[in-house]
């Protein structure tokens, strides 16, 4: 079965010795930069990571396994690795770009509109002619805001409708890749290798910051602990419920089994049509007597209902007990 993993593979029960971290590590500025927050230990807990629970329902990965070369699956998580990608500059634009046409002129769209109703229904009195020109400037203003609405929103139209009946596909550049087999933490730049290191040798920091209207939210860095480097594995990359802390505090002890080859692949549902794939996991399937298909045969409604129980008797847990 081990022959299945390299050499470096992450081993809770066999840690090899590694030296002290560097005294710098420690020191006021460390703290202020990746290493800024609450250093969490290594431990052997299993969690349930909610907002990756959440993301798919049984009904969705039923379908990708009807067409597995489309499955969005592995391009996130396999029983091999973990990874994130950040599309280009340009499609990051485009959606900005799409956003602010919806959220940004298109309520000065709607209030424009309403003030053309207001000055046509006041042009309908009598004496009034010095509406006239009001409201044709009126009008010519809400045309332009529309142009510039429809010029914003129509490059992201033609990305989502007309790019997938054409089959065109958008390069993704990596950002981080988290891999089981191998026990390797590796973090891209621009698309392109920074540094790869032993699981073993990363330290997690649970951080928070404010937003603009001063609510926290919370991050999660995972940074090498012998070296300075500028860019850390952002684990809070991979949920998108920042404002609770507990939602982010329980990547930690998620990945931790994830990386553990001495341990099955965490119990979630996203991982579930991978668990015969990876060697441990299939063992301990087999001796436990754990159903191939428990997650995905379930109804959306029945896997919701469980999730949010497990999640509430958790939450309570970790209310008890602390973040440690």
């Amino acid at each position: 079965m081990m022959n299945y993993y390299t050499h470096t593979a992450y081993r809770s029960d066999n840690i090899p010795d590694l030296p002290p971290p560097p005294a710098g590590n420690s020191g006021f500025w460390a703290q202020m930069g990746l290493r800024a927050g609450r250093k969490l230990q290594y431990n052997n807990k299993e969690v349930l990571q909610t907002d990756l629970a959440l993301r798919w329902k049984p009904s969705e990965i039923r379908a990708q396994e009807q067409e597995p070369a489309s499955s969005m699956l592995d391009n996130f998580c396999t029983h091999e690795r973990i990874s994130t990608v950040q599309p280009p500059f340009w499609f990051r634009l485009i959606i900005f770009l799409e956003k602010f046409a919806r959220w940004g002129i298109g309520p000065i769209i709607i209030v424009m509109f309403l003030v053309e109703i207001t000055i046509y229904s006041l042009n309908m009195l009598p004496n009034v002619d010095k509406y006239n020109t009001l409201s044709i400037k009126t009008f010519q203003v809400t045309i332009t805001f529309i142009l510039i609405a429809f010029t914003c929103a129509l490059p992201a139209y033609i990305i989502g409708e007309v790019f997938p009946r054409l089959n065109i596909k958008l390069n993704a550049f990596p950002v981080f890749e988290l891999n089981r087999r191998t026990g390797m933490v590796t973090v891209y730049r621009k698309g392109k290798l920074y540094y790869s290191h032993p699981f073993v040798e990363f330290d997690a920091y649970l951080g928070t910051l404010a937003d603009h209207q001063g609510s926290p939210h919370y991050f999660m860095n995972l940074v090498h602990r012998y070296h300075q480097y500028d860019r850390a594995c952002g684990l809070s990359d991979l949920t998108s419920r920042i404002y609770r802390e507990d939602n982010i505090y329980t990547l930690w002890p998620m990945i931790q089994q994830y990386m553990d080859v001495t341990r099955p692949l965490p119990d979630m549902l996203f991982l579930e049509p991978y668990r015969q794939l990876d060697p441990t996991t299939k063992a301990h399937d087999a001796a436990t007597g754990r159903p191939e298909r428990y997650w995905r045969d379930m109804s959306d409604e029945e896997y919701e209902r469980i999730i949010h129980q497990q999640d509430a008797e958790q939450r309570k847990a970790l209310k008890r007990d602390g973040l440690r």
